[in-house]
């Protein structure tokens, strides 16, 4: 029996095209119709793009599975090569992104408007990536029109060393730029190159420029500065799969978030500058931030070098000590006046819900200290004990996910009363230490640290105390994080555990490293008889992760993909939790030399973390 034919489904396509690296939708979408010598909107139409024969830039944010499945069957395509071709790859990973695509039913669905931060209406541009790489095909229809082009933040080609160019040189209108954000500009038109400009010449009605963008013309390059090229790249990098989402999703809000409180300092955050301004930048940013467009967070597409700039100052400002960012910040904003200054709405919901705890808190304390009356601010949630953590000097990266035994030692010594070690309050005092000096609330302390919210509940839900007065076992809240307190601010070099579990989420212990730690010791067998070899390794690797991060062995990624191809479950009844309690008391169970060993490698890589203040 015959399957059935839907005779809605567009026909395959005689010829097509393999996507280039990085390309957007409409710019294969260009580079298919002059391969087929078709108009744009014939080929949009034909795939199934248009909606009652238009297509609107809404469709970069994502294909919709009625639409994906029949345009990627048409194209030859794969849905995922499909997929690749429009945001949707960067779902919980890019704010704007996040924003723009809400779930209906479990599924993700676009946005009537899209989130600020996505070019949509027009494009950057890069012309020596236009001209293509010098392949046949490359030559005939150009390189790729890149989807990245059309992020606020990506301001540089990386591989050409130059400022992504804004306008065409000859109409100096945006690429693909028309206020009602068509996917391709002037769709009725075929025979124009991918490369040439679009817009409208504004001799004729039907006349378009026709410029090539990908020609240097009388233009120069506008090189990139080192220091910018290191920002662009960390960019990237959070923009890429390998980037843990969470972690790139706030580390880009705090970057637009600082970029956005710099140009409502501006000039003064000028000064700021670590490179070379630009000829005119400083009125640049001005107009930019007058239109609304103020770098990167306005409704204006703002000019590549303003992006560049206020970004680039953004990243050096974040890339300082805690303690340096927060006097930098009130320092700028001694200049401002209050009638004159606004951060918008824009930036008040990224404070809110996007930004990381920490950048969040310093931002917000800072604009509360130099205008304590400004209203369009979340209020800041109280600090949960007295006074007394917040002078003791420390900062929030100082605070292990997991309070260390030597810190439990250190409360002993101080004839404090006996502190009971339960994991969970384990992991709940330092929750508190963070919540006495940044005023977070307990969930969003714990979202700091690293530690899960099914952790919260029920039994980390009990030490959620609200007053100086409620006691753990027998000891005050109070007194035992005023002790701790201590104990930290006197540490001689505290670790930054914020940015050490930051810089190995991704961390496993070498198998040369492994091999060579091992050497000299009992064989494993002798040590932990019946456990597989692989199992002692992947225990060895979460007890160096835990030792450095000050984190739980169970959350250490070696359990976890890519390293192992499931997900182990680390509780007292597994063999993994087993291995790690030798390790972690060897007493009679002759691992003691292992343990040796294990500690000595985990302080050598702390070592090489630069994590001082």
């Amino acid at each position: 029996m015959t399957g059935v034919v839907d005779v809605r489904a567009p026909a395959p396509l005689p010829r097509s095209l393999d996507p280039l690296a990085g390309e957007s939708l409409s710019g294969f979408l260009l580079r298919l119709s002059h391969h087929l010598d078709l108009a744009p909107g014939i080929l949009i139409r034909h795939t199934g793009l248009a909606r009652k024969h238009v297509a609107t830039a809404q469709r970069l944010l994502m294909l919709e599975t009625p639409v994906l499945k029949p345009f990627a069957r048409c194209t030859k395509l794969t849905e995922a090569e499909a997929a690749a071709l429009t945001f949707r790859p960067l779902f919980g990973r890019l704010p704007p992104v996040t924003k723009a695509l809400t779930r209906s039913g479990g599924e993700l669905r676009p946005v009537s408007s899209a989130a600020n931060g996505l070019l949509l209406n027009s494009s950057r541009y890069c012309p020596a990536c236009l001209a293509g790489d010098g392949s046949d095909i490359q030559n005939r229809h150009g390189g790729p029109w890149k989807l990245h082009w059309r992020i606020g933040m990506v301001f540089a080609c990386l591989t050409h060393n130059a400022l992504l160019e804004d306008a065409c040189p000859s109409c100096l209108a945006p690429a693909h730029g028309e206020r009602t954000a068509p996917l391709v500009t002037r769709q009725h038109l075929a025979g124009l190159h991918p490369a040439q400009c679009r817009s409208h010449s504004g001799t004729g009605r039907f006349e378009v420029c026709g410029q090539r963008l990908d020609l240097p013309g009388d233009r120069l390059p506008r090189p990139l500065s080192e220091q910018l090229a290191v920002t662009q790249r960390r960019i990237l990098r959070l923009l890429s799969p390998e980037a843990d989402p969470r972690h790139a999703s706030a580390s880009l809000s705090d970057l637009e978030l600082t970029a956005g409180m710099i140009c409502a300092t501006w000039p003064t955050a000028a000064a700021l500058a670590e490179f070379e301004l630009p000829p005119g930048i400083e009125a640049a940013v001005a107009a930019s931030t007058k239109s609304g467009g103020y770098g990167i967070v306005g409704t204006a597409s703002p000019p590549s070098a303003v992006s560049a700039t206020v970004l680039g100052i953004a990243d050096t400002l974040l890339a300082k000590p805690r303690a340096v960012f927060r006097r930098l910040l009130a320092e700028i904003l001694q200049s401002v006046d209050r009638r004159h200054f606004s951060l918008g709405s824009r930036n008040t919901f990224v404070l809110k819900e996007n930004c990381s705890p920490l950048v969040r808190h310093d931002l917000q304390h800072a604009l509360v200290q130099r205008f304590p009356a400004h209203g369009s601010l979340p209020a800041a949630a109280p600090i949960f004990t007295g006074a007394a953590a917040a002078r003791r000097g420390y900062l929030p990266e100082h605070i292990p996910q997991r309070l260390p035994g030597s810190w439990a030692r250190a409360l002993r010594s101080a004839n404090s009363p006996t502190l009971r070690t339960e994991l969970w309050t384990r992991h709940t005092l330092p929750i508190h230490l963070v919540q006495g000096v940044t005023g977070m609330p307990f969930r969003e302390a714990a979202w700091f640290l690293g530690v899960p919210v099914t952790w919260l509940k029920p039994r980390f839900a009990r030490l959620d105390l609200r007053d100086n007065t409620s006691a753990i076992g027998n000891v005050l809240l109070a007194v035992t994080l005023d002790l701790l307190a201590e104990h930290i601010a006197g540490l001689d070099h505290p670790a930054d555990f914020d940015k050490r579990r930051q810089r190995l989420a991704f961390w496993s212990l070498p198998q040369r490293d492994w091999l060579a730690i091992t050497e000299g010791l009992p064989p494993l067998d002798e040590i932990f008889p019946s456990i597989p070899t692989e199992l002692i390794g992947e225990c060895a690797s979460a007890y160096v992760w835990a030792r450095v991060t000050g984190s739980s062995w169970s959350l250490a990624p070696c359990f976890r993909p890519p390293f192992t191809t499931r997900d182990l479950q680390i509780d007292e009844r597994s063999e993994a939790h087993t291995i790690l309690s030798a390790v972690h008391n060897p007493v009679g169970n002759g691992s003691r030399g292992l343990q040796a060993a294990l500690n000595d490698y985990a302080d050598s890589l702390a070592l090489r973390l630069p994590d001082q203040q």
